[in-house]
């Protein structure tokens, strides 16, 4: 993420800790790209939001998601 921090690059990598069953690691990754990504616009990006909530959902963290949808 050092070396390309967009908001494809951090999307593609949590969907992949998804896939490895690393729950915390992908709930990482998302929280990561809130703090470092350097453009504000994909730091609020609707996109971004949309995808870590849809992955709570799959998590079974209904409260979590709940959360971001607000």
């Amino acid at each position: 993420m050092e070396v390309h921090p967009t908001l494809r690059a951090f999307l593609k990598f949590a969907k992949w800790e998804e896939k490895q069953l690393q729950v915390a690691r992908c709930r990482g990754v998302y929280e990561r790209a809130l703090v470092e990504l350097p453009d504000e616009t994909e730091r609020s990006s609707e996109k971004l939001f949309l995808s870590f909530a849809a992955f709570e959902e799959r998590a079974t963290e209904h409260d979590r998601a709940r959360v971001i949808y607000k």
